[in-house]
């Protein structure tokens, strides 16, 4: 994912911009109106494409589409940033960049022009098994993976330009097919200090309730959360990570922080009544391993991150070493891969790959191979293996610890 060219990183703020003003507008323009640019001739609105809380998308007589807001959204800082988006273009594929300003017959800003979104479906049209099977009869998990992919790609190339999208869900992307997805609204993203304003509860981490989006700047932080979110939902069809059964609206859930899906073994009595459960299940374990960590343990990941599991994602899945199905009806077999935590570090591994040794009553322990070999080389042997109870003030984010003794001496490994 590295950069072949120069790009534009736009500049960080600290502190976001406020005191937002209204700019006069005598009229705004509707279908069949024309619009005015200031070197790129005059467009004619055509027809409707969509129309939301902020204004409309128009088709125009040219190869271009059109956004006109709504007058109570024509700002002064709306005009501001949309002069400096237009100002270092974006032309990454599906990006729907700003690229100039328009106006009304009277020379006042009312919107700008950009290129239209080639996709035709949000992820919220692809959740239901009806819907994806009508739009997408041959995708597999291998396909939706795939899409993963290139949504992270494009969300990549907006963070290393210092974008945050801020208003991250399941309607603002289009998509075409699995190698091709439009980002929309893109007026609305977080640049310097402008602050994106809008939000949807369903992925706002829970440190920003309570928070006026458009006197706040989000963080990469933030945003992690968000894409996470959208990630689990792409692969659940739909369902919020924190809902649970006996849960109850989105915002709540997420202040609860109640993730019910096991990182080990099958059921759970509060994953949510249904398939969700078996969707689940059906990951691939380090995909597992990723979300948990995330929603459990609240470790975010980067973009970078979730493209390096999705890309080895793709090739396990390629080599058949996991399931393809994107709507199973049970779990994975029985004899599928039970998974053990380390004693050392706290990875979890499969257990046939893992290094063991019999502990008295408490039966096994485990090792991965790295803190195996950590401590297994110039022909060190293992002697024992001993987990010792410790103080709880003396505990390091562990339940006890572990002593691993070889022929040179002892050594003393905290756990998770």
């Amino acid at each position: 994912m590295k950069q072949p060219y120069k790009i534009h990183r736009f500049k960080s703020a600290s502190q976001p911009l406020i005191g937002d003003t209204q700019r006069q507008v005598t009229y705004v323009p509707k279908k069949g109106d024309m619009v005015y640019t200031q070197n790129h001739g005059n467009f004619l609105l055509a027809s409707e494409i969509s129309s939301g809380g902020e204004g409309a998308v128009y088709r125009t007589d040219r190869n271009l589409v059109v956004k006109i807001f709504k007058e109570k959204r024509i700002t002064e800082f709306r005009y501001q940033k949309l002069q400096l988006m237009k100002s270092h273009p974006i032309t990454f594929p599906g990006v729907c960049w700003p690229l100039f300003l328009v106006y009304n017959k009277n020379g006042e800003f009312v919107g700008y022009a950009m290129n239209e979104a080639e996709g035709r479906y949000h992820f919220d049209n692809l959740f239901g098994e009806k819907e994806l099977r009508n739009r997408f009869p041959s995708w597999t998990r291998l396909h939706q993976v795939e899409c993963i992919l290139t949504l992270l790609i494009g969300i990549y190339n907006l963070h290393v330009r210092n974008v945050l999208l801020g208003d991250i869900n399941e309607f603002n992307f289009l998509i075409r097919d699995e190698s091709h997805i439009s980002f929309i609204d893109t007026d609305s993203y977080q640049i310097e200090g402008y602050p994106c304003p809008v939000f949807r509860k369903e992925f706002r981490a829970p440190e920003l309730y309570g928070v006026d989006f458009s006197k706040t700047l989000r963080t990469f932080e933030h945003e992690n959360f968000a894409i996470a979110t959208l990630l689990f939902m792409i692969l659940h069809h739909g369902k919020q990570p924190y809902a649970y059964r006996g849960g109850t609206t989105a915002s709540k859930n997420i202040k609860c922080g109640v993730f019910p899906y096991p990182i080990t073994g099958q059921g759970s009595t509060l994953v949510p009544a249904g398939n969700w459960g078996y969707y689940w299940d059906h990951l691939w374990f380090p995909v597992k391993d990723a979300f948990y960590d995330v929603f459990k343990n609240h470790n975010r990941k980067s973009v970078q991150e979730w493209f390096t599991i999705f890309s080895d994602y793709k090739s396990e899945i390629q080599a058949s070493r996991c399931s393809d199905e994107l709507f199973p009806d049970s779990f994975v077999r029985s004899n599928a891969p039970k998974i053990v935590e380390c004693f050392g570090c706290g990875l979890h591994i499969p257990r046939s790959s893992a290094h063991t040794k019999k502990n008295g009553n408490k039966g096994l322990t485990y090792l991965c191979a790295s803190c195996w070999n950590q401590h297994t080389h110039s022909s060190k042997k293992l002697i024992s293996i001993q987990f010792v109870q410790v103080p709880r003030n003396q505990k390091k984010k562990g339940k006890g610890l572990i002593n691993v003794k070889f022929g040179n001496g002892l050594l003393d490994q905290f756990f998770n």
